[in-house]
């Protein structure tokens, strides 16, 4: 992981190293007045560091489902914790204080959890997860409690959600393999006016913030380029133009070794997958 400095674009100190694997997700925090960041790799860790002193605080928390592709930091009745997934259907709570494991939530997510980002709603701390298949789950942390009935209306792979609000109610944006940005309201699990278009390619990553009062998604898609585009979440439409690197290109479907997760097995016809049929792709040259 590096940091920046966002005024000088230059990189602050050395990288901070730890990991074995791909880096799959960072959260940032602040623990006792001390900005920290928290990431999770592909090695099945999560690690805190300090990013004053530039060290790992404490020992690395290690998931036995071997990969952490999602996560999230909330308090809950005053105690900060820390929420993973990614290698199996469960959601596994830590004590960001001990660095041990607290809780487990089951989600039937099917396969498994592939983004999850937390918010407050009403006071009361909530955990919002997604899987492959496109369905969306909110749960209460202080009961444990998943909220109404499954949020569906994707149509394909969830890669990344971000949490914001909008007139004054909780939200969260998503990025669909089916090159579309979604927002959907927390409390009625509803898809809030019609999917937001202009990408090329599945969407990665989402990150959402406030630029002169309005709420914004920043939202980036790899295809045969790499894009990144701005959304106004009041209006649905895209600010400016997007960023495209034409001189990198991003492979549309990664490698089983990659993250996010490939749409299916090795199998050469497809694979049937938690009640969905996904077509195979090949991540190679065809052989000839």
């Amino acid at each position: 992981m590096r940091v920046w400095d966002l005024a000088t674009r230059e990189q602050v100190g050395k990288p901070l190293t730890g990991h074995n694997h791909q880096v799959g997700w960072m959260v940032p925090t602040v623990i006792e007045g001390r900005p920290h960041v928290v990431t999770g790799s592909m090695d099945g860790t999560a690690r805190v560091w300090d990013l004053i002193t530039r060290e790992q605080v404490g020992e690395a928390l290690r998931d036995e489902s071997e990969h952490m592709v999602a996560a999230g930091i909330v308090s809950v009745d005053g105690r900060a914790l820390i929420l993973t997934g990614g290698g199996d259907p469960m959601v596994r709570v830590w004590d960001l204080a001990s660095r041990r494991q607290i809780d487990r939530l089951a989600t039937e997510h099917c396969p498994r959890v592939s983004a999850m980002a937390t918010t407050v709603v009403r006071g009361r701390p909530h955990a919002i997860t997604v899987d492959h298949m496109g369905t969306v789950r909110v749960w209460d942390l202080s009961s444990d409690r998943q909220l109404s009935a499954p949020v569906v209306g994707h149509t394909d792979n969830v890669y990344a959600m971000a949490t914001t609000v909008l007139d004054g109610r909780p939200a969260v944006v998503t990025g669909d393999g089916d090159k579309t940005v979604r927002v959907w309201d927390v409390d009625t699990g509803r898809q809030v006016d019609e999917p937001l278009t202009g990408h090329t390619g599945p969407v990665w990553a989402v990150a959402t913030t406030v630029i002169d009062g309005r709420p914004v998604a920043i939202t980036s898609s790899g295809n045969a380029r790499m894009e990144i585009r701005v959304w106004d979440l009041a209006t649905g439409r895209e600010v400016g133009e997007p960023i495209i690197n034409r001189t990198d290109p991003t492979p549309a479907v990664p490698s089983s070794e990659g993250w996010p997760w490939p749409d299916s097995t090795s199998s050469p016809t497809g694979s049937q997958t938690c009640g969905r049929w996904r077509p195979w792709r090949s991540t190679t040259a065809p052989i000839s």
